[in-house]
């Protein structure tokens, strides 16, 4: 994947799809893009949403035709949850980070830090927009739906998203952090990123 997801903190449900659609933020409501993702989505994102939490927006896109670009309308779908909701399902993710991280302390740093970072986010909701991701390939769209779901496969979706892998292992939280240009670029680096979780708090302080 080479493309973006975005994680929003917003005051309503009905905020954000407001925001894509419109390109501008309702009255009396709030909305904040504290986080971006390029190449993958993070662990710590997609454990707190589930296939309830989706809802449809319309967008317009362009695309090639024989005679140039062409316009079209597409609807595509956005998750969006209660924080309080979310951060419950993060918690009970609580074992999957020990899996991806191959140690069930390293794990624990990077759980802590993902619970840390959505609970200081400053509105009631919580939103990811994948709309990159679900235009890029049927294959990555199919992921992200089966992610949001609980079955015997919901795992290989969530390694296929986050682009981690279970067995590679990771590097400690604080050997991420204080050295990652040094670190080597290889399966255990990706399985760091892909439990790591970033919020930009300067987008709402």
């Amino acid at each position: 994947m080479a493309n973006r997801a975005n994680l929003y903190s917003v005051s309503s449900r009905s905020t954000l799809p407001f925001v894509l659609e419109k390109d501008e933020i309702p009255a009396g409501e709030h909305c904040v893009r504290v986080a971006d993702s390029a190449n993958f989505i993070p662990l710590s994102w997609l454990c707190c949403f589930s296939k309830e939490d989706l809802m449809p927006y319309n967008i317009m896109l362009g695309r090639w035709t024989d005679t140039g670009t062409e316009q079209f309308l597409a609807q595509l779908d956005i998750a969006c949850v209660d924080k309080s909701i979310a951060l419950a399902r993060l918690s009970a993710a609580r074992s999957l980070f020990d899996t991806i991280a191959g140690d069930s302390e390293i794990g624990l740093q990077y759980w802590q830090l993902a619970m840390d970072m959505l609970s200081a986010l400053p509105h009631q909701f919580i939103a990811i927009d994948p709309a990159d991701m679900l235009l890029e390939s049927d294959e990555s769209e199919a992921h992200f739906y089966n992610a949001l779901t609980d079955n015997s496969t919901r795992i290989e979706s969530l390694c296929y998203l986050s682009m981690a892998e279970v067995g590679a292992a990771a590097y400690p939280l604080i050997q991420l952090q204080e050295h990652y240009f040094q670190l080597d670029k290889d399966q255990k680096l990706f399985n760091s990123d892909a439990l790591y979780t970033y919020v930009d708090k300067e987008s709402w302080s």
